[in-house]
């Protein structure tokens, strides 16, 4: 076998981030990226059914969301909003989801010395 990169193909979508993805499992991709709109929009591939469409996910961010999964079928998104506070997203077994909540963004200054 002999592995090679394909050529660019356009998914779309109208982004004011870079685009993070995530996989849950085999066979699965899920693109998270801040729309024009400041929410979090999701593309998301399927080895059976191929690219959905670009879906809201909601809310209202001043930076682009983190997306991580550490489980089959388990997504958890972060973004951070004009009030500086962190939102949590959860996709899964609606058992073991959350409501979605917010934790407070402490406000840090850092001090850097280079040196002469």
């Amino acid at each position: 076998m002999v592995l090679v990169w394909s050529g660019w193909e356009s998914r779309g979508g109208v982004l004011a981030s870079a685009p993070q993805a995530v996989s849950w499992g085999p066979g699965r991709l899920d693109v998270f990226a801040r729309g024009a709109d400041s929410a979090v929009w999701h593309k998301a591939w399927d080895a059976g059914g191929g690219w959905a469409e670009w879906e809201s996910r909601g809310g209202g961010f001043q930076q682009h969301p983190s997306a991580v999964s550490w489980s089959a079928g388990r997504i958890d998104l972060l973004g951070v909003t004009h009030d500086a506070m962190i939102w949590h997203k959860a996709y899964g077994d609606e058992r073991d989801l959350v409501k979605p909540s917010a934790l407070l963004v402490p406000q840090l200054a850092w001090s850097i010395k280079f040196p002469s």
